[in-house]
């Protein structure tokens, strides 16, 4: 509404007044003081914090590509190339905890688990599933890197 309590739009440039006049501003724009977001709108723009670990290890915020995340990849990957074919899914799963998390990136973890599976002679469909299957797991179990770098990495 209008301050003449009619129905309008918004009244600034370059809308056009009803006498033909372009509206201006009164105060060039770098000029005018930004007012401070509401923190329900600030709430909305922050990323939301990772969802709490279920094992109930104390975790930490870290950056994606975190150094525990990435040792955590090279292990699950070196247990893979011994891994008896029951239990690659388990492995897999592991490493999805810490993308769910945030520790990893999800494209970089597929890539590395499809090129060592391909490289152990596993099937192309079958690598698909697996990952597919894991990654559902993973993601919706997150494990974050705990407060003690240095505690067990898995329940």
């Amino acid at each position: 509404m209008d301050w003449r309590g009619r129905g309008g739009g918004v009244l600034a440039p370059p809308s056009r007044h009803a006498s033909g006049r372009s509206y201006r501003w009164l105060r060039g724009l770098d000029q005018a003081p930004l007012a401070e977001v509401p923190a329900a709108l600030r709430a909305l723009l922050e990323p939301p914090a990772p969802p709490p670990d279920p094992s109930g290890t104390p975790t930490r915020p870290v950056p994606v590509g975190h150094p525990y995340g990435r040792r955590v990849l090279a292990d699950e990957l070196a247990r893979l190339w011994q891994a008896p074919s029951r239990t690659r899914n388990q492995t897999a799963f592991k490493v999805y905890r810490y993308v769910g998390a945030g520790v990893l990136e999800d494209e970089e973890v597929t890539a590395a688990f499809t090129d060592c599976a391909l490289a152990i002679g596993l099937q192309a469909a079958e690598v698909r599933r697996t990952l597919a299957s894991a990654r559902t797991a993973g993601l919706a179990n997150p494990r974050g890197v705990p407060l003690d770098p240095h505690s067990r990495r898995t329940p």
